[in-house]
């Protein structure tokens, strides 16, 4: 399967291309297979928003090619199988001893002007 895009709010805008600069604030929910539970936000205490380059290998695939296929200004939920996303170890660290299919719900602000929001929560 690997990355699977569904749009919750169409963008108005351009896409960015491979190796822009993209800013991202997200929340992952999924904690202990509970997907009303959140296990991590960049809007946490202490958290900031962090930036990765696109279609770089910065962050895990299914970020990667989902982002690759955003609008400025869209919202979408990404469904990745474990091979993009936290692998068959999992993220123990954040309640996943595992990687299951994943439902990421994150938010993205592109830099130099370009703005996109991508909304991502594991799926177990």
């Amino acid at each position: 399967m690997g990355v699977t895009k569904e749009i919750l709010a169409e963008g108005n805008g351009p896409t960015p291309t491979k190796g822009t600069s993209v800013t991202v604030h997200c929340t992952g929910y999924g904690k202990d297979r509970d997907l009303q539970q959140k296990f991590w936000s960049t809007k946490d205490p202490g958290q900031t928003p962090f930036t990765f380059k696109v279609g770089l290998g910065q962050v895990i695939k299914g970020w990667d090619e989902g982002v690759l296929g955003m609008k400025l200004g869209e919202q979408a939920r990404l469904t990745c199988t474990p091979d993009y996303s936290y692998g068959a170890g999992g993220f123990p660290a954040w309640g996943y001893p595992f990687s299951p299919i994943s439902c990421m719900n994150l938010k993205f602000r592109m830099c130099t002007n370009f703005l996109v929001s991508l909304t991502v929560a594991l799926m177990l």
